[in-house]
């Protein structure tokens, strides 16, 4: 396509024209290649190389650092922090939390916080029983990480 013709809409009938004089047209592996990649663009997966992930990653180091950050020496006022803490209030980081296994019950909580709840124990206490890995008991029970 012609530099000319670039952001211009095409006819219904221009498009119809187009796709029948490409159908049926054998297409090389290097093109099919071609195309997936684009589609694969215009759908959000990227098929960047480790490579040039590194050199991106290289490249962005220490940018937005200090003097360089664009929130460099300012606050956010009272109103949004009250805004952003309306927003995480009563939400779990699913990614922080650790599952725990009581071993003697075999039930699996979703974080320590729940499992402290439900027992009515000590969240250190408990904590200090799963990285044990059931050696130590905490509220008359074993405790552990459930790893799978």
């Amino acid at each position: 396509m012609s530099k000319a013709k670039i952001g211009k809409k095409m006819s219904e009938e221009t498009k119809s024209r187009l796709s029948q004089a490409k159908k049926g047209k054998p297409l090389s592996e290097e093109h099919r290649k071609n195309l997936a990649a684009a589609n694969h663009a215009r759908q959000g997966i990227h098929c960047h190389s480790e490579k040039q992930k590194q050199k991106w990653s290289r490249e962005r180091k220490g940018k937005y650092t200090g003097k360089s950050n664009p929130f460099y020496g300012k606050q956010h006022t009272e109103e949004t922090k009250a805004k952003i803490s309306k927003i995480h209030k009563g939400k779990k980081n699913e990614s922080q939390c650790k599952k725990v296994l009581c071993v003697d019950t075999g039930v699996i909580y979703d974080s320590l916080i729940d499992a402290a709840k439900a027992n009515n124990i000590d969240i250190s206490n408990l904590s200090k029983a799963c990285r044990s890995n059931g050696k130590n008991k905490c509220g008359k029970k074993y405790w552990s990480y459930n790893i799978n």
